[in-house]
C-alpha cells in the first residue's frame, strides 16, 4: 500500500495579514495614480484656461451625482452578504449594474438636451458657468461613460470582499494611466476642452476591458434571480436614499458656486479643492477597500471582535489625517504658489481653509461599520443632517462673508454630525474611548511643519512673504 504522500494546503493567512496586505496594495495604488494625475494636472494647467476646469468639473459632478442617486450599494452588498460568492447571486448583480449604466447615460443626454433648450431660450445667464454654450456637448460626450462601466467586471467586488486588492489596483491604474495619456497627446496637439472628455471616456473603456482580462475568477454570466434581485434591493434601497442625500451634500458647494460665481472662479476653486479631495478619496477608498470588508468578516465570525477592530483601524487613520490638516492650514497657500502659475494664486486661501475638513473624515470609518452589521439606514439620516445644515448655512456663509464665507462652511459643516455618529457607535457597542483624542497633538505638529515650509520657501524668494497661514481666509 503507498503511503499517503499528500500535504495538507496550507492555512489562509489570517484576517490582520490580509488586512493589511490589502491596505499596502490600496494605498499604492492610490499613490501612484494620483501621483501621475497631479503632475499630468499641473501640465494641463499650463495648456488649458481655467475656464475649461469649471466646465468640465460640472459636467462630471452631474455624471458623479447621477451615479451616485442610483446607487444600489451592489459593491457593498456583495462584500458583506452571506451569498457573496454565489454565481446566481452575483450573476443578477451584474445584469443590474449593466441596466443602471444603460439608464444613466439616457438620462444625462437628457439633461444635456434640456440645459441647451434653456440657454437658446435666454434661461441662463451667459456670464455665468451654467451658461457657457460648451457645457451642453460636453455632458452629452461624458454621458457616454455611464453606459460603458455598465459593463465593469463584477469580479472587482468579490476581489474586494476577499481583502485581494492587486488585481483591483491594476484595474485602476490601467484605466486612469490610459485616459491621462489620450488627455495630454490631445491636449497638446489641440489644447481645448475635448482633451479633458476624450480622456474622461479613454479612462472608462480602458477600465472595463482590463476589468475583464486582469482579474481571475468564474467566466461572467447574466442572471436574474428573484430572491438575489430581494437581497439586492432591500439592501440598496438605503444605499439608494443614503447616495442621494451625500451626492447632494457632497456636491452642494459646487451646485450653490456655479449659480452665483463665474466658470474662471468656480476652475480656480476646483483647483484649491484638488488636494483635499485627493486626500479625503484615498482615506474613503481604504475605508471601503479594506475596513469594510474587514469589518464585514468580523461581524460574521465573531462580532465580540468588531469594536476592536473598529479602534484599530481607525487609530491608523486619525494620525495621518490631524497632521495633514494642520500641515496644509499653515502651508497650503505657499503650496499652490509654488505649483501654480499666478492665475490660481487664490486656491491657496481655498486649500488652507478646506484642509480643516480633513479630520472629520474620520466619521467614514463608522459608515463602514454601519454597512458591515447591515445597517445603512444610520448612514442615511446622518447624510440627512449633513445636508440640512449645509442647505441652512451655504446661503448664510455667502450672505456674510460672500465667497470665503462659503468656503468656511463647506470646511466646517462635517463636524456637526460628529454627536450623531457617537450616539449611533455607543448603540452599536462600540463606545467613545479617549483613545480618540490621541492623535490630537499631531495637529499642532503639522501646523509647525507647514509654518516652516511656508518660511523656508519666502527665505528662498520663491513666494512672497505674506503667503504665511496668518493670511489664510483672506479672499481677494
Amino acid at each position: 500500500m503507498k503511503p499517503d504522500t499528500h500535504l495538507p494546503s496550507p492555512p489562509p493567512p489570517s484576517l490582520g495579514k490580509r488586512i493589511l496586505q490589502a491596505g499596502a496594495w490600496s494605498l499604492s495604488g492610490y499613490a501612484l495614480s494620483q501621483t501621475v494625475r497631479f503632475g499630468s494636472n499641473l501640465v494641463m494647467t499650463r495648456l488649458l484656461m481655467p475656464e475649461m476646469f469649471g466646465i468640465m468639473a460640472i459636467a462630471n459632478l452631474l455624471m458623479v451625482s447621477l451615479t451616485l442617486l442610483s446607487d444600489l450599494g451592489l459593491c457593498q452588498n456583495i462584500v458583506q452578504s452571506r451569498r457573496g460568492d454565489d454565481p446566481v447571486f452575483l450573476g443578477t448583480a451584474w445584469a443590474v449594474q449593466i441596466l443602471r449604466g444603460a439608464l444613466l447615460g439616457g438620462i444625462a443626454l437628457a439633461l444635456a438636451g434640456l440645459l441647451y433648450l434653456a440657454q437658446q431660450a435666454g434661461l441662463t445667464d451667459p456670464g455665468r458657468a451654467y451658461g457657457n454654450p460648451l457645457l451642453p456637448r460636453v455632458i452629452a460626450w461624458v454621458a457616454a461613460s455611464a453606459p460603458i462601466c455598465g459593463f465593469l467586471s463584477i469580479r472587482i467586488a468579490t476581489a474586494v470582499r476577499h481583502l485581494q486588492q492587486k488585481q483591483v489596483v491594476w484595474v485602476e491604474v490601467t484605466g486612469q494611466i490610459t485616459g491621462i495619456c489620450i488627455t495630454l497627446a490631445w491636449a497638446f496637439h489641440s489644447p481645448s476642452i475635448w482633451a479633458l472628455v476624450a480622456g474622461n471616456l479613454g479612462a472608462a473603456t480602458a477600465s472595463v476591458v482590463a476589468s475583464h482580462l486582469l482579474l481571475a475568477g468564474p467566466r461572467h454570466r447574466l442572471a436574474w434571480d428573484p430572491s438575489a434581485l430581494a437581497e439586492l434591493l432591500n439592501f440598496g434601497r438605503w444605499i439608494l436614499l443614503s447616495s442621494t442625500i451625500g451626492i447632494l451634500a457632497a456636491s452642494a458647494d459646487r451646485l450653490f458656486l456655479g449659480a452665483v460665481v463665474d466658470a474662471h472662479i468656480l476652475g480656480v476653486y476646483a483647483i484649491g479643492q484638488l488636494i483635499v479631495n485627493t486626500l479625503e478619496n484615498g482615506v474613503a477608498k481604504l475605508f471601503v477597500s479594506v475596513s469594510l470588508p474587514a469589518m464585514s468578516e468580523a461581524a460574521r465570525r465573531d462580532p465580540a471582535e468588531l469594536r476592536r477592530l473598529y479602534y484599530r483601524l481607525l487609530g491608523s487613520f486619525d494620525l495621518f489625517l490631524f497632521f495633514i490638516a494642520g500641515f496644509l492650514f499653515a502651508g497650503g497657500k505657499a503650496l499652490i504658489m509654488v505649483l501654480y502659475d499666478a492665475r490660481y494664486a487664490q486656491a491657496g486661501s481655498i486649500l488652507a481653509v478646506l484642509a480643516l475638513a480633513l479630520p472629520a473624515v474620520r466619521f467614514s470609518m463608522a459608515f463602514q461599520l454601519y454597512l458591515a452589521v447591515g445597517q445603512p439606514r444610520l448612514v442615511t439620516l446622518i447624510n440627512g443632517v449633513r445636508l440640512g445644515a449645509l442647505a441652512v448655512l451655504l446661503p448664510i456663509g455667502f450672505w456674510l462673508g460672500g465667497f470665503g464665507g462659503v468656503v468656511w462652511v463647506i470646511a466646517l459643516h462635517n463636524y456637526l454630525t460628529a454627536p450623531l455618529v457617537l450616539y449611533f457607535n455607543r448603540r452599536l457597542g462600540v463606545a467613545f474611548s479617549l483613545r480618540e483624542l490621541g492623535a490630537l497633538p499631531c495637529f499642532p505638529l503639522g501646523l509647525a511643519l507647514g509654518w516652516l515650509l511656508g518660511a523656508a520657501l519666502a527665505h528662498l524668494g520663491l513666494i512672497p512673504p505674506t503667503a504665511g497661514w496668518a493670511s489664510v481666509g483672506v479672499f481677494p
